[in-house]
């Protein structure tokens, strides 16, 4: 066998195990969403007081709240809705989306969010569900991708920045989403959630580049 086909074959074998570990991965975060609804649903009492984002409960040592808030969700149709959402970013980005960028980006996103309303929101802002973190991965896929995927890759970065930035200058932004969901739609956590996707992308960006940068130089 000719060590580019063998070459080529190891490549091919190594991203479908790729794939395999992204689609473990989203599994494992669908069943934690379902998990917390579940646990709501069959609560007598409200379970998600005690998972919700609260910085005045967080700050008094509930610090599982940080990552908890992601997975609560006000009703089947908001759960519905960000499962949905994570299984179409999976799939349509299933060739070039390693579970190195997606935690990454997960974790990065779930940072900028808790900055994001420990600083610039009321204390007593609450906050749960997963579709800060559904646009902070759309946002670094888009960058990451740009190359292999340039016109759809700016087309879709610029429908995200304008869904996350349309709040600030159209009153009114949301409604639709709030009769689905029952609750406000915290559009400001989708705008933290996708300046992490920016950071988190722009990291990986470059860190890919400059891998690639190294490679070459090597002799």
């Amino acid at each position: 066998m000719a060590p580019n086909s063998k070459q080529a074959k190891n490549n091919a074998a190594s991203a479908l195990s790729e794939q395999q570990r992204c689609a473990i991965f989203s599994i494992i975060l669908i069943a934690l969403v379902w998990l917390a609804f579940g646990v709501n649903s069959l609560s007598l009492q409200t379970s998600n007081d005690h998972l919700t984002l609260q910085w005045q409960h967080i700050l008094s040592g509930e610090y599982w709240r940080t990552l908890s808030a992601f997975f609560v969700h006000s009703n089947v149709t908001h759960a519905g809705m960000n499962v949905a959402g994570l299984i179409l970013i999976t799939w349509h980005w299933r060739h070039c989306l390693t579970l190195k960028s997606y935690t990454f980006t997960l974790l990065i996103s779930a940072l900028t969010v808790n900055i994001g309303y420990a600083v610039l929101t009321p204390v007593t802002t609450e906050y749960f569900g997963f579709s800060a973190l559904l646009y902070a991965l759309i946002t670094s896929n888009c960058l990451l991708s740009i190359r292999q995927e340039k016109w759809a890759s700016i087309a879709i970065l610029a429908a995200v920045s304008i869904a996350v930035l349309q709040p600030a200058f159209v009153d009114g932004a949301g409604q639709a989403s709030h009769a689905l969901i029952g609750v406000r739609v915290a559009t400001e956590s989708h705008l933290y959630g996708w300046l992490g996707g920016l950071i988190a992308g722009g990291a990986l960006w470059f860190y890919e580049q400059k891998s690639s940068l190294s490679k070459l130089t090597v002799t």
